[in-house]
């Protein structure tokens, strides 16, 4: 006898798995048949789309740089300190600073390993999210220290966009099997395939749904209320650092301090503790004037 999670997904691949334009023209096998009786089993590394490979992970950095890059340029207010072309220059230069950003951070953290030159230049290595946010917040801080723009205005537009860039990275991250979770009980996991048959957390959804909260509420306070130069941009940071620390009890691939407190947990909460006091700042700054 089938149990009734065993019914339902048998009822979703039977129903979706073969009438889909996904599974017919993209080939993703989001749950394997020898196996659809029990835990939901995922991973998807690459994709075939009309006969040409490509990476999962990579084509969702790319996807999600587009999408978060295209309304950037249309959600720009009339009176914004940029124009239409300026910004979509600036999200190129910010599609190059991440990538370093990322792949430095991760070669920072992996040392111990032998990388040769075209591995660390490649477009397919690992990333760390927060060598890309701290080289995209560098750059747009030369950008307005050059010409001699307000950064706290321009953050507090274009910060929202690039945690969005980060949810859809995240789901690239969930179809690679990367970044993942420690082993729980349903209904709550996903069988990464190439990390043995335990269900873990999906940590890289709970990610991508903190991500994309903050940008929903950012978007929300900047249509609102953009008064005060740089609240959207400290109150995205502070959600992100406490979202991210959380989150990290549930991961088991990042790489430990003390106490199986992880260095991004660290990183997260050193963010939230400076965004409150850049907080704090812009706040008292305003009743000042």
């Amino acid at each position: 006898m089938l149990s009734v999670k065993g019914k339902y997904l048998t009822f979703l691949y039977l129903k979706f798995g073969y009438k889909s334009f996904y599974f017919k023209y993209l080939h993703m096998p989001l749950l394997t048949p020898k196996r659809i009786y029990g835990n939901f089993v995922f991973m998807l590394p690459t994709i075939t789309i009309f006969g040409k490979l490509f990476f999962s992970y990579q084509l969702a950095i790319v996807i999600g740089s587009i999408i978060s890059l295209a309304l950037m340029l249309y959600l720009k207010p009339r009176d914004f300190i940029l124009s239409r072309l300026s910004l979509l220059g600036l999200g190129v230069v910010l599609f190059i600073a991440g990538f370093a950003g990322g792949r430095a951070l991760f070669l920072l953290l992996h040392l111990g390993r032998h990388f040769t030159f075209s591995d660390i230049i490649s477009f397919n290595g690992g990333y760390a999210y927060f060598g890309t946010l701290a080289f995209h917040i560098i750059t747009l801080f030369t950008f307005c220290a050059i010409t001699r723009k307000s950064f706290l205005k321009l953050m507090d537009y274009v910060i929202p966009f690039m945690l969005l860039a980060q949810a859809f990275v995240r789901i690239g991250c969930f179809m690679a099997g990367c970044c993942y979770g420690k082993p729980c009980n349903p209904p709550f996991g996903f069988v990464f395939k190439t990390h043995g048959n335990l269900l873990r957390y999906p940590t890289q959804l709970y990610e991508c749904i903190i991500l994309l909260t903050i940008f929903f509420i950012g978007r929300i306070i900047y249509e609102k209320n953009k008064d005060t130069p740089g609240k959207i941009l400290f109150l995205s940071l502070f959600l992100y650092g406490v979202g991210r620390f959380f989150n990290e009890f549930l991961r088991v691939d990042s790489a430990t301090v003390f106490m199986q407190i992880t260095v991004a947990q660290i990183t997260s909460l050193s963010l939230a503790i400076a965004s409150t006091i850049g907080m704090i700042f812009v706040l008292n700054t305003k009743k000042k004037i």
